[in-house]
């Protein structure tokens, strides 16, 4: 069981009423997360005929760091908005449960007027950052987590993995939510209007759960391993299984 046997509860639930509007560290929501590539692909488009203004022809190619990415005479395309150094990345995604993990930035009011006149509001713009969880290997979902692995993750053998268990909470399946696929959400379109590719629940970690979470990031991080991450990870190494610890060396 690992850490399962030692944060009881795992979950806590949110003041629906908050939660639904204002995103809070800890809190379970569900969002768009793009699968990363080694190589970026490339969307390349252009218009068919230049007094059509829609993308008319599109190529899909890998990455070629001659040509793209740099100044390009090309006519501008609907809804797509391109400087002339970028491009229109290619990329999977999937709507995945995840764990709001920094939900509070510094907006100055005053700027955010400037940065609206001269059409540079993203310089404020609010957003989190979330860590997205897969799903372990189960009869249904052969494609997750493999035990040996989830034991080991369990026991906070790996620093960038930290394993949420499905019981009492929102998720359909026992987790691992991965440090090291976190990245920004932008939870809102205009100010006060919530994304529809932001969907939150009413569960977030609890304050045991989270700090152990937010320990293991820091962690990650480069800060030192801190004395109640320490003792966590001590007392979970002690229901490691047998054959994950050989194989581990342990």
């Amino acid at each position: 069981m690992g850490i399962v046997q030692i944060i009881d509860p795992f979950y806590q639930k949110l003041d629906p009423n908050v939660s639904a509007r204002v995103p809070q560290v800890g809190q379970i929501v569900n969002v768009v997360s793009p699968h990363p590539e080694v190589i970026p692909r490339i969307l390349d488009v252009e218009r068919a005929d230049p007094t059509e203004h829609y993308a008319t022809k599109f190529e899909i190619r890998p990455f070629d760091e001659r040509v793209d990415f740099k100044k390009k005479d090309r006519l501008p395309i609907k809804m797509l908005n391109l400087g002339l150094t970028e491009e229109v990345l290619a990329q999977t995604a999937k709507l995945r449960p995840a764990i709001v993990v920094a939900a509070d930035f510094t907006i100055f009011d005053d700027v955010a007027k400037d940065l609206k006149t001269v059409g540079r509001k993203h310089l404020q713009q609010p957003f989190v950052h979330v860590v997205p969880l897969y799903g372990i290997q189960t009869d249904q979902h052969t494609g997750g987590f493999p035990p040996r692995m989830v034991a080991r993750i369990r026991a906070l053998m790996y620093k960038q993995f930290f394993f949420c268990p499905s019981k009492n909470s929102p998720l359909t399946v026992d987790s691992v939510a991965r440090l090291d696929r976190m990245h920004p959400v932008l939870h809102t379109s205009v100010a006060g209007v919530k994304s529809p590719a932001f969907i939150p629940t009413d569960y977030a970690l609890s304050p045991e759960a989270l700090g152990v979470l937010m320990g293991m990031m820091r962690e990650l991080f480069g800060s030192t391993e801190e004395p109640l991450l320490k003792v966590v990870r001590e007392l979970a190494m002690e229901a490691l299984p047998a054959e994950a610890r050989a194989a581990a060396g342990v």
